[in-house]
């Protein structure tokens, strides 16, 4: 199979500079998934693999204490309505990160207000999305 090529800088000019024209909060996703995947053809990133027994962290905000493990997992279908950290409308899907103190920025940690951090480990090797924030 061959590599797909690597589109040309005008080619990649011209798209970012129509997707700024782009009224991200109402533009359907899949709209807005393919304007990006046609950017990206053709370039390698990076993914790190979890290992099995990793410890990883998930936050919460709530406003009554949770009281069942399913809780601090991820939402149920019901509930996933809108587009959240890792989900599509009514496909949740379980978010957490190897630094246990990313929960806290993400859910904009203040006196006052309620989190449950919950530890988890991997059960299988994950490939997953660097989403999180870095000096690079």
């Amino acid at each position: 199979m061959r590599k797909p090529s690597s589109p040309s800088v005008h080619f990649t000019r011209s798209r970012i500079s129509s997707l700024r024209k782009v009224n991200l909060e109402s533009a359907p996703f899949e709209f807005i998934k393919k304007r990006i995947t046609l950017l990206i053809v053709g370039y390698t990133i990076q993914s790190p693999i979890i290992p099995l027994g990793q410890k990883l962290f998930r936050g919460i905000k709530y406003s009554v204490k949770p009281i069942n493990l399913r809780e601090l997992s991820y939402p149920p279908a019901q509930i996933a309505v809108t587009f959240q950290r890792a989900n599509r409308s009514g496909q949740p899907m379980f978010y957490g990160s190897t630094a246990r103190e990313a929960p806290f920025f993400e859910l904009g940690a203040r006196r006052g207000k309620h989190l449950v951090i919950s530890r988890w480990r991997a059960n299988d090797l994950l490939l997953v999305n660097n989403a999180g924030y870095s000096k690079s």
